[in-house]
């Protein structure tokens, strides 16, 4: 049973794709603090590389716990995952 699971989970980590985490232990933090968005949201799991990067870039710009920081990077992720699922809405219909 047990070389059965290590099989299963081996199998899994070499069918998901590998990607360079840009998003630092910090950056999770901070999503998690400032936006209740965890580390294994499907949110975050869902962001291309260059997404990641510009998550990165724009948690390092704005460190600060105001609000107005907190909505620019809360609509990044709307934006970005309302603009993926219009993608694959529009992929399917095809």
């Amino acid at each position: 049973m047990r070389r059965a699971a290590t099989a299963i989970v081996v199998m899994l980590a070499w069918a998901m794709p590998a990607f360079a985490d840009t998003l630092t232990p910090g950056d999770y933090r901070w999503l998690k603090t400032n936006l209740n968005v965890a580390a294994d949201n499907l949110v975050i799991a869902a962001l291309t590389d260059a997404q990641r990067e510009k998550l990165h870039q724009m948690i390092g710009n704005r460190r600060g716990k105001s609000d107005d920081n907190r909505l620019a990077i809360g609509q990044y992720l709307a934006q970005t995952v309302s603009d993926s699922f219009a993608a694959t809405l529009r992929q399917s219909e095809q």
